[in-house]
């Protein structure tokens, strides 16, 4: 599955490049676009509801749950006039098939958030890696940041179940027996 932002261009493009893979909108990045098209600061009373019914929407448990505070929320369109609220409810009708798709999806996420923190955590170390004298010292520093998350235990998952676990425990390999910092040295 592939986890995008609500940029048409990527839809697009995953569409054409990979296109039986099945796609999944960021929830969280939709929830970003309607905190900028109704701010929180200048909210109506009627917009911090209209809030409130997109995030039951986007946050279900199920899917099931999803539909029930969907089809709630359309059935009151009406009741939220003003320009922005119409723009946030045609956007959600727009897309919400590709912002449930997690539910049809095996253990599949929500939102992008989690690989863009990894990528930003990156960009920040290459930043200090250009002052390394040889490509070797800033390979290796690389793999030692990619490894450390790889073998870091999850303390505050929204999956409770994976808290105490790392991604490769996660995965199925066993790291009781291995020095992370000497495996992020390997070949």
């Amino acid at each position: 599955m592939a986890v995008i932002d609500l940029d048409p261009a990527w839809k697009e493009a995953v569409e054409d490049v990979f296109p039986y893979t099945p796609l999944q909108l960021c929830c969280t990045h939709f929830e970003r676009i309607v905190d900028r098209t109704i701010p929180k600061r200048k909210r109506t009373p009627r917009q911090h509801e209209l809030k409130e019914m997109v995030r039951d929407v986007l946050y279900a448990s199920t899917e099931e749950e999803s539909r029930r505070a969907f089809d709630e929320l359309m059935s009151r369109k009406g009741y939220f006039r003003d320009k922005k609220s119409r723009y946030v409810i045609n956007s959600l009708k727009e897309n919400y098939g590709l912002l449930t798709t997690h539910f049809r999806v095996l253990d599949s996420p929500r939102s992008n958030n989690i690989a863009e923190s990894i990528i930003d955590k990156i960009e920040m170390r290459q930043k200090m890696i250009r002052g390394y004298k040889r490509a070797r010292t800033a390979r290796n520093s690389l793999k030692l940041i990619v490894t450390h998350y790889r073998f870091k235990p999850f303390a505050s998952c929204k999956k409770k179940e994976h808290n105490g676990k790392s991604p490769l425990n996660l995965a199925g390999v066993d790291t009781s027996k291995m020095n992370w910092i000497v495996y992020s040295q390997t070949d």
